[in-house]
């Protein structure tokens, strides 16, 4: 019997060390692989459009070849003026993070590494696409001239309607 071991990859797409035995038949090599598969983060995304001064907060799915519970994971929020996570800076270690002014125009990341409460960990970290950071849509309001020119169309509509129904 011949002992081998090397990386393969899992159903889950993680990289995972497997120790088996070189058997005559595939069937009985497979029922002795040993996984040792750190935890994996799937879908990592940020729920809606960041905006100046709106929280953003960051989704994730938490994943185990070996199904062993999820520890205390760690996040980053990064800040990046080009679309690359290595540009750029952490701003926030936390699942949230609201945008402030100097953010504006740059790319926004969440990153998750993954951690399981025990078996292999921390996975690997992986981050969500880039987005772009922006202003929030303004309310629109009127100037001091628009609100008179408003009340002067207001006061002929009313006029004119007043003499109708007479």
């Amino acid at each position: 019997m011949l002992a081998l071991a090397g990386p393969t990859h899992s159903p889950t797409g993680c990289a995972c060390l497997l120790r088996t035995r070189l058997f005559v038949t595939m069937r009985r090599c497979k029922s002795r692989w040993l996984r040792r598969c750190p935890p994996v983060a799937l879908s990592v995304s940020v729920a809606g459009v960041p905006t100046i001064g709106q929280p953003a907060t960051g989704n994730y799915t938490y994943t185990d070849a070996n199904a062993d519970v999820q520890g205390a994971s760690t996040f980053r929020w990064v800040r990046s003026p080009s679309n690359s996570v290595a540009a750029g800076t952490n701003v926030a270690t936390t699942m949230g993070y609201t945008p402030v002014a100097g953010d504006v125009g740059n790319f926004l990341f969440f990153c998750v590494t993954p951690v399981a409460a025990t078996g292999a960990t921390p996975g690997l970290e992986v981050c969500s696409p880039a987005s772009q950071i922006g202003f929030a849509s303004p309310i629109p309001t009127l100037s001091q001239w628009g609100m008179i020119i408003l009340s002067i169309l207001m006061g002929c509509f009313t006029t004119a309607f007043a003499r109708r129904r007479r």
